[in-house]
């Protein structure tokens, strides 16, 4: 487990948003509508995300409508978010 990373999921309330929401694959308007986060802040999170290679997208050269999916590292670190929601 990076607990680095983590640990700033944890403290950025958009970007732990965005990785429970990310249960399944999703499209940015699709997280925006589930979260109640503008979506901007989902674009910005998302794009926070990648860069540490939590999600990906799986559509790259589409323009609009891209799709996407937390990787193994975003599982691992969103299964540890539901845990300490649970508690």
């Amino acid at each position: 487990m990076d607990w680095k990373t983590y640990s700033a999921i944890v403290r950025g309330r958009y970007r732990k948003k965005v990785v429970l929401a990310l249960k399944v694959e999703r499209i940015p308007s699709q997280i925006a509508k589930i979260t109640k986060i503008s979506s901007s802040h989902v674009s910005r999170a998302l794009s926070e995300l990648r860069d540490k290679g939590l999600v990906e997208c799986i559509n790259v050269k589409d323009t609009s409508g891209r799709i996407y999916r937390l990787t193994k590292k975003g599982r691992e670190i969103m299964a540890h978010l539901e845990k300490s929601e649970m508690k």
